[in-house]
């Protein structure tokens, strides 16, 4: 799988690895920025799905928000490693986890060997 073609968007600045074997389950933990201002945090182990689920109003939580965009990825051999981090971000806050993660990917002083996606956006105070 090619992570760009997950968005269309230009901006990607940092990618670690892709994952092209597809007879493996791999599953993702994943923030999403919505109309600029509330952040959303899931799994899935089939990303482009739930980006297309997101945007077309198929989530409880996004549809009613215009726009949905992928902030950062990150891959798990299991659900189980997935749904610990996913809620790890949820009780450290997403907003605040992604402003810590992104001080440090653009310091280089990242330490998640798993992140395949990261997008550097400019989020409210």
């Amino acid at each position: 799988m090619d992570i760009k073609n997950i968005t269309s968007d230009k901006t990607l600045i940092l990618e670690l690895r892709y994952f092209e074997n597809n007879s493996k389950q791999y599953y993702y933990t994943y923030l999403l920025l919505c109309n600029n201002d509330k952040f959303y945090c899931g799994i899935t182990n089939n990303i482009q799905r739930r980006l297309k689920e997101h945007s077309s109003g198929y989530s409880i939580f996004t549809r009613r928000y215009k726009k949905v965009e992928l902030l950062m990825a990150v891959v798990f051999k299991s659900r189980k490693e997935s749904r610990i981090m996913e809620k790890d971000i949820k009780e450290y806050g997403v907003a605040k986890y992604y402003k810590a993660m992104k001080i440090d990917i653009l310091n280089y002083r990242h330490k998640e060997k798993n992140i395949i996606y990261f997008k550097n956006v400019m989020i409210p105070e």
